[in-house]
């Protein structure tokens, strides 16, 4: 019988574990394996969907591989939902990997570009409550098999033996792992002279720049990275680093126009964003950094500015010393219709909280994808691959993040790095396999990876220009999983197969 929940169990199956994390907080590993446990889940079923007038049959499988250290004892075993199609020898295959960390594979797996797909959306709540996965024309498995990853800890991945959680939880520890797991599955599968690619979203990004520099390492080369809504600088958004500040500029200005907030409604989007781009990196970044310095006049005049680009009041933005932060945004853009605005994509809104007005205790745009894709998978195990283990699949382990070893051992640095920045190892990996195509897929409405923070590092990687030119740097009208929104996941799968076809889709600037 499947195990839907249970307390001290962060598996969100249906969501009554949230709640056990705050009244059960000592078992937080309670979902770690016991001694020896096995490894050999392996459940296949068969589908078929017509794309472009053609029709394609695949394998869809629900598996574990175990992996081993250096002298051959096992570590981990982790999941993985691949689907496979075509079986030719040559043909592609792309490992995706989520973000958080804490988060398993499923929301890309069901929501991004897998043949099947549960139509959510993160702008709004679903009004119909029986949720079902459909055939997802914008599927990539015409270009590429697709290998949705469960990091340690997530799905039905666990330690084995004498390991635990904490063994993998951590920058480095878990790209050893999944590049561990890369090498894994191509021996498995018998696919190691294939073209490979990795996607990364969110944390998955921070991963798989350092799980392709450690591929690298190995004689591993790939034929193409995928960052989805990048963050590749964590130091950034430590406190007192204005740029992450001046970044979110862009960001704010457009989600305000979005809701007509804005004082500049009468622009377009895109000129609006060009406009408030060329604010920020101009007139507010020398405001800011005269800090106390800076004189009552210009102060005045970039305060006005700041409002009509945020949609914020005046008030707001000097009590936070022209620094707004996203908390702040959310709460008071719509604080007059009584209503907080989503944060991993700021067009969903929600009831304002009158206990705690300035503070959003939750994300709409979040809630309106997780209940429905929760429901699907619950349904999917049971009855299409016949799942009746002990084991919760999690979903999503909210915990991890507090307990994550945020150090990272950088090229040339002698000590660790307090925390990730990993530019530097995408950079060498670009630098190693210089034929390496690498594409940047951002939202205009997210708030959790600002577009222009990407941007950003993208020009401050380590590597000539013109190899920094080559890179892809697309943006769309969607939020941080833009999958979630219909219209933008059409756009986006068509570029990504002009990628998979080696054409370049969008162009960096």
């Amino acid at each position: 019988m499947l195990r839907r929940s249970e307390p001290g169990r962060q598996c969100f199956l249906p969501g009554l574990c949230l709640i056990a994390t705050a009244l059960f907080p000592l078992t937080l590993h309670a979902a770690e394996s016991s001694p020896f446990a096995a490894c050999a889940l392996n459940k296949a079923i068969s589908g078929k969907l017509s794309l472009k007038g053609k029709t394609w049959t695949y394998e869809r499988r629900l598996a574990t591989l175990t992996l081993h250290d250096a002298k051959g004892n096992p570590t981990a075993c982790l999941s993985y939902v691949s689907y496979t199609a075509d079986r030719s020898p040559s043909r592609p295959v792309t490992f995706f990997f989520n973000g958080g960390p804490g988060s398993s594979g499923l929301f890309l797996q069901l929501g991004s570009f897998g043949p099947l797909r549960v139509p959510a959306e993160a702008s709004r709540l679903a009004e119909d409550a029986h949720y079902n996965a459909a055939t997802n024309p914008m599927t990539l498995l015409d270009a590429s098999d697709l290998v949705f990853v469960d990091p340690v800890g997530t799905g039905f991945s666990h330690p084995l033996r004498d390991k635990k959680n904490a063994d993998f939880w951590g920058v480095d520890q878990d790209a050893a792992a999944s590049a561990d797991f890369v090498a894994a599955y191509l021996d498995s599968a018998r696919k190691w002279n294939v073209p490979l690619y990795l996607f990364g979203e969110s944390y998955g990004t921070t991963r798989i720049s350092v799980t392709s520099r450690v591929l690298a390492e190995r004689g591993i080369f790939l034929n193409g990275l995928i960052f989805m809504s990048t963050v590749l600088n964590y130091g950034e958004r430590l406190p007192g680093m204005d740029m992450t500040t001046l970044s979110y500029l862009p960001t704010y200005a457009a989600i305000a126009w979005f809701h007509r907030k804005s004082g500049y409604q009468n622009l377009n989007l895109n000129a609006l964003i060009s406009q408030a781009e060329s604010f920020a990196a101009t007139t507010y970044m020398q405001a800011l950094w005269q800090g106390k310095n800076l004189d009552l006049t210009t102060e005045r005049a970039v305060t006005g500015e700041l409002a009509r680009y945020t949609g914020l009041s005046i008030e707001t933005i000097r009590a936070h010393a022209l620094r707004p932060d996203v908390n702040t945004f959310r709460s008071e853009l719509l604080k007059s219709d009584a209503l907080i605005t989503g944060r991993y994509d700021a067009r969903a809104t929600a009831p304002m909280s009158y206990l705690a007005p300035d503070a959003p205790d939750f994300d709409p745009s979040n809630e309106n994808v997780r209940t429905p894709l929760t429901t699907v998978w619950n349904k999917q195990l049971g009855q299409d691959f016949g799942y009746d283990g002990e084991r919760p699949y999690v979903i999503y382990d909210n915990t991890t993040s507090s307990v994550w070893d945020w150090r990272h051992k950088a090229k040339g640095r002698s000590r660790l790095l307090e925390t990730a920045v990993t530019g530097g190892d995408l950079a060498e990996t670009m630098a190693r396999n210089p034929g390496m195509r690498v594409i940047f897929l951002n939202g205009l409405y997210d708030l959790a990876a600002p577009f222009s923070l990407t941007a950003y590092d993208i020009r401050h990687l380590n590597l000539p220009i013109s190899q920094i030119q080559e890179i892809s740097f697309c943006r769309y009208p969607a939020g941080h999983m833009m999958y979630f929104d219909n219209h933008a996941l059409k756009i986006t799968s068509q570029d990504l197969h002009k990628f998979y076809d080696n054409k370049k889709p969008c162009y960096y600037k």
